[in-house]
């Protein structure tokens, strides 16, 4: 359905930077996982790990529902 959560926690794309920023700048573990579903397009994927890397992030870890 395309929506974004952050442990079960709804976010809007616009606000996922900020959201994950103010998570990840208080955390000594900066490792993130994203779960998608198998037919979300690839580059959607890419769009929220660049977000991501760009909050604080560190490794990116992907999982895909099956």
């Amino acid at each position: 359905n395309g929506a974004l959560e952050i442990n079960q926690e709804p976010v809007t794309l616009d606000r996922l930077g900020s959201r994950l920023f103010e998570i990840y700048s208080a955390r000594q573990n900066k490792n993130m996982f994203i779960q998608a579903a198998q037919d979300l397009p690839f580059g959607e994927v890419i769009r929220v790990i660049d977000v991501a890397k760009g909050s604080g992030v560190g490794d990116v870890g992907l999982m895909i529902d099956e």
